[in-house]
């Protein structure tokens, strides 16, 4: 089981570029005859690669691409608020874009505008449900995170939804377009060819 391998042959599934369900149908699809174990393992490396993504940037880049901003005095403001639970789900979006991709987010946020990707729904909350859902359809009667919680209840410390966890650096919050150039720039480039 190569977990990048998986996530990378999904992208088949998609019928527009930002289709997330049809990859995530595709990604279960690939993972239909995997043994439990496979299972686990898929789980564990998912944990561990949300977990590499639990960083102060990453969040500076989920407020950049999913929040409202404004122009005050020549600059762009982002509007600043993020649940949890929202930056998990975009985590899970990022972890869709591939390998490549998350790369390239480890050596700067700003890569992203060298790559191509559709930014219209970075919604990726399906993707923490992939493995239970696969053994559940191999076994009518499991439980149903049967998967997820056995990984749990290994006190797994790279669990993705840890409330005492820290970031790895801090957010900049307000000071996007000074640390992110690019990336604003990106940004209200697309924002003005839409209005």
């Amino acid at each position: 089981m190569d977990f990048w391998k998986l996530i990378e042959s999904s992208k088949s599934g998609r019928v527009t570029t930002d289709d997330v369900e049809g990859q995530l149908k595709e990604l279960q699809h690939s993972m239909a005859s995997l043994s439990l174990e496979e299972l686990k393992t898929f789980e564990m490396e998912l944990r561990r690669v949300l977990h590499e993504l639990y960083r102060g940037d990453v969040v500076d880049l989920c407020i950049m691409l999913d929040n409202d901003f404004e122009t005050k005095d020549g600059v762009i403001v982002f509007e600043d608020g993020i649940s949890d639970e929202w930056f998990l789900y975009f985590r899970c979006w990022l972890v869709l874009q591939g390998k490549q991709f998350f790369d390239a987010l480890a050596e700067s946020i700003e890569n992203i505008v060298d790559h191509s990707v559709d930014i219209a729904d970075t919604w990726g909350e399906g993707l923490l449900y992939v493995a239970d859902e696969v053994y559940a359809s191999q076994n009518k009667e499991a439980a149903e995170f049967f998967v997820s919680e056995s990984i749990s209840a290994m006190g797994n410390p790279t669990d993705y939804d840890n409330p005492d966890e820290e970031l790895k650096g801090e957010p900049q919050y307000i000071d996007h377009a000074l640390h992110y150039p690019k990336i604003v720039k990106r940004i209200s480039e697309i924002k003005d060819s839409l209005d």
